[in-house]
């Protein structure tokens, strides 16, 4: 399981900005080439940049290799490499074994051909003999899911539709290497977790370069991967760090914006967390934390709710505290200060800002919600595919253990 199947050698792509001086460029490149002259592709002419530079990795034979960043990193540029579309301007790359790509998945289906019909077309243009089709094309048609519109014009698929055809297609070559590149972004669940089997069952036998913005995604197919930003690997790490890095870089580039709506009866003044006595904006995993909400109470109020809440990058809540409704809290008149403890935080590593809303019993009557408040950094390792990482204490008991 040590063959290396995908090699990328310092691999360097340029692009140039203006057509016409593209254009311009790629007659002359070409004029050079049937010379023999010397082309010097380190060097950058106007309006040119480099949208992939040095970049190198090795995936072998049972490895899932991730590559994430955020758009216009050079991610797709690096794919359409290693698929063999573009040559790179410098470096090498080099692929060993049949390749099947899922760049755009279903691009190549005719509109006006069936689904049946469109599995033939595709599955040829991946390498596949039409006794091979033959032999497969029930369990194809079985993965997609679309037995009732399979002689259905594509042309009436939906976006999923296409999707469901096109990965069925595509795991039914048996590939080397499997390139894979937002595939799963249109799929419905119970598909994705169809097509989440199809990869585990495929990496025992290729290996998988993987793109994704869907940090989950990566979290659960990947063993490691790179983080591509500008065009160059900005870090390299297994699946879990690498995904911990990426909610890093993205936190810390979003500007803290925060939102405040509220009536006239209390305001939140301040979020501060603690550690040991100490004031913190940063702790490792499973560490204890204390949260102190300064307010300023204006009108008394005998039955409040106070809900804290935890958002990820993207500002999805992750993970949600609060008082019980049958213990109330109740504020009075004037500055207060109000403290949550949590023994053994349980997020991974990565950091989150944090929403506060105080609310009636009935919870219907929002008092103060303050949203995007006060952030808080996670460290160590380990984030992959979930959020919340509660440590637990284990206990080995020899033999069986009696239930009753």
């Amino acid at each position: 399981m040590s063959e290396v199947l995908v090699k990328v050698e310092a691999a360097s792509k340029k692009y140039c900005r203006s057509l016409n001086k593209a254009m311009l460029y790629g007659v002359s490149d070409i004029a050079r080439d049937l010379l023999g002259k010397y082309s010097a592709s380190e060097k950058l002419r106007d309006e040119e940049f480099w949208a992939v530079k040095g970049v190198s990795f090795e995936v072998k034979r049972g490895e899932c290799f991730g590559l994430i960043g955020p758009n216009g990193a050079g991610k797709s540029t690096l794919m359409k490499m290693i698929n063999g579309i573009f040559m790179p301007d410098q470096g090498s790359v080099s692929i060993c074994g049949k390749v099947v790509a899922m760049i755009e998945i279903g691009a190549g289906f005719h509109p006006m051909l069936t689904g049946r019909e469109n599995i033939y077309v595709s599955a040829a243009i991946m390498g596949m003999s039409r006794l091979e089709v033959d032999s497969k094309l029930d369990s194809i048609i079985e993965f997609s899911g679309l037995e009732d519109f399979i002689d259905m014009p594509v042309r009436n698929y939906s976006s999923g539709m296409y999707v469901r055809l096109g990965f069925a297609v595509a795991i039914h070559v048996e590939p080397d290497v499997l390139i894979m590149d937002e595939v799963l972004a249109v799929g419905d669940m119970a598909f994705r977790a169809k097509c989440y089997q199809a990869i585990d069952d495929l990496r025992k036998r290729c290996a998988i370069v993987f793109v994704s913005h869907n940090m989950s995604e990566v979290g659960r197919v990947c063993d490691r991967g790179a983080l591509i930003d500008h065009g160059q690997v900005a870090y390299v790490g297994t699946s879990d760090s690498l995904v911990a890095e990426y909610n890093r870089r993205l936190s810390s580039s979003r500007p803290l914006v925060t939102q405040y709506l509220g009536g006239d009866k209390v305001e939140i003044k301040a979020l501060k967390y603690f550690q040991g006595g100490f004031e913190i904006s940063e702790l490792e995993y499973a560490a204890d934390l204390q949260l102190y909400i300064e307010m300023q109470v204006n009108k008394p109020i005998s039955d409040a709710v106070i809900n804290i809440s935890f958002e990820n990058a993207t500002g999805e809540s992750v993970f949600q505290c609060s008082n019980n409704i049958s213990s109330l809290v109740t504020l009075e008149s004037g500055p207060q200060c109000w403290s949550a403890s949590m023994a053994g935080f349980p997020l991974s590593p990565g950091s989150y800002t944090v929403s506060i809303l105080i609310q009636s019993s009935d919870l219907l009557v929002p008092y103060v919600w303050v949203k995007g408040f006060q952030m808080i950094t996670v460290r160590g390792t380990g984030a992959g595919a979930s959020v919340v990482r509660a440590p637990v204490k284990w206990l080995f008991y020899g033999g069986d253990v009696d239930a009753g």
